[in-house]
């Protein structure tokens, strides 16, 4: 990396209620993050419980 970052933060209403969209450079590439977490309060016997984390990195090629 040369030092230099810029980040954006942005609640994203199509990813979910607690994902979050961060848009940085990794030396000259841009990059997309996009991250959440979930908890199952109920779900039946052979389904998930507890919590789940999920992501998603992107590299953007801008011409």
């Amino acid at each position: 990396m040369d030092g230099s970052v810029e980040l954006y933060f942005g609640p994203q209403p199509s990813a979910g209620a607690n994902s979050n969209l961060v848009l940085t450079k990794i030396g000259e590439q841009p990059v997309s993050f996009i991250a959440g977490v979930r908890y199952w309060a109920e779900s039946p016997d052979s389904g998930p419980d507890g919590f789940g984390f999920g992501g998603v990195m992107t590299f953007l090629f801008p011409k």
